[in-house]
């Protein structure tokens, strides 16, 4: 039980109390693209996993399980952090349990055909009206997991306080002694049931049909700027100055420093050539004045979709980078460390001195470059002070201060 700090957090928990819910443990809820990667699953682990989505007790410490940032893990939010995400902050007196109250036939019917009535699990004796959580549909009733709410991407539980762990260590914290680890191939029954033989089929299907980030370079960065290798021309990534195919020759930069520009870019489900985001992934020399190894900064998220700019965060949180705090152009903006801090922060990178003809792309972070020296950087000073252009035209020319 959390500690309670007001008393808004007394009666939330003493109406959990009342409708015998342990704040610490709740259901297991599984994000509809796990679902989706256990149903292609022929493992008793998967169905296992599915028959718990549609009906467990409360008695889990993680829920709301999602896939991981790649594909060995999945994510999860402990159930103790799942309140404080949804807790109708709301003066009300004691809640009264719904007896008509029913749980779907089925979790997977569509449409829902229970009456209004009989998805409300009670209500409360009075409820003031000055406060509306916009995550709470129906404020007259305790929330079910399993409400339409929480399959929006965007929710909180899906990308706020969570974790991430192998799978095959996720399946056994949650069910210890319940699966064997491991079966030689041989006396394997028709349907698997041991965890290694589950772990390795779940990375297959992941890896064949869900939504993927993967890091290319060289001649694959400029290849997917160009539009006709999007999935769909929509978002941020259909709004790019930089997408038209006969751009494609302000890319060498690019080209020409693998070892120092990366891209990740995010794949749609069972599709391996199209895109539906990009971000390049810059290899830093130096992290405010200070030289750095093995440093890495994730520049502007470019995405069809904009709940998929959180797969992207999640990514870059799972692999220590540091990434912008606004997914905007503009090298004048907070830089998010690895250990959370935000703040203005001066990134470096020393790539091959080569001086492109003006045929440069458009930059959105580090927009400062000396051909010279080959350093880059989005330091202000070191276009008015240092000698370095100015990457800010789509066209492809090299600006320098007072031109």
């Amino acid at each position: 039980m959390k500690k309670l700090t007001n008393f808004n957090d007394f009666l939330f928990n003493k109406i959990l109390e009342e409708l015998n819910v342990k704040v610490n443990e709740l259901e297991i809820i599984l994000s509809p693209r796990l679902r989706n990667v256990l149903k292609e699953v022929d493992h008793k682990i998967a169905h296992d996993l599915l028959e718990l989505h549609k009906d467990s007790k409360r008695e889990y410490k993680k829920t709301f399980i999602d896939l991981g940032t790649t594909p060995d893990k999945v994510s999860f939010i402990q159930s103790n952090k799942v309140p404080e995400l949804i807790e109708p902050e709301i003066v009300h007196g004691p809640f009264k349990r719904n007896p008509k109250f029913q749980l779907p036939p089925n979790w997977a019917k569509e449409p829902d055909l229970r009456t209004s009535d009989q998805k409300s699990l009670g209500d409360f004796d009075f409820v003031e009206d000055t406060w509306v959580n916009p995550w709470i549909q129906d404020k007259n009733h305790i929330l079910d997991l399993h409400e339409i709410q929480f399959s929006d991407k965007n929710h909180p539980v899906w990308h706020k306080t969570r974790s991430e762990v192998k799978v095959g260590r996720f399946i056994s914290q949650m069910f210890p002694d319940t699966y064997l680890v491991n079966v030689k191939a041989g006396d394997r029954k028709k349907l698997p049931e041991d965890v290694e033989s589950f772990v390795n089929m779940f990375i297959a299907v992941v890896e064949s049909k869900s939504k993927m980030i993967v890091v290319v370079e060289g001649e694959d960065i400029k290849s997917f700027y160009n539009c006709k290798k999007y999935y769909k021309d929509m978002g941020t990534l259909g709004g790019s100055c930089m997408k038209d195919p006969e751009k494609s020759h302000q890319f060498d930069i690019y080209v020409k420093n693998p070892e120092k520009i990366k891209m990740l870019v995010l794949f749609p489900e069972d599709i391996r050539d199209k895109i539906i985001g990009r971000a390049l992934l810059w290899k830093l020399d130096k992290v405010g004045g200070k030289k750095v190894t093995d440093k890495y900064f994730m520049d502007r998220i470019y995405t069809a979709s904009d709940s998929d700019q959180y797969m992207y965060i999640d990514y870059a949180k799972a692999n220590g980078y540091y990434y912008k705090s606004q997914q905007t152009f503009g090298s004048e903006y907070d830089i998010i460390h690895p250990n959370g801090d935000s703040k203005r922060t001066i990134l470096e990178t020393n790539l091959e001195p080569i001086d492109y003809d003006n045929k440069y792309p458009y930059t959105d972070t580090m927009q400062y470059y000396n051909p010279e020296t080959g350093h880059i950087s989005n330091n202000k000073l070191d276009y008015k002070n240092k000698n370095h252009g100015k990457l800010t035209d789509y066209m492809g020319p090299i600006h320098y201060y007072n031109e």
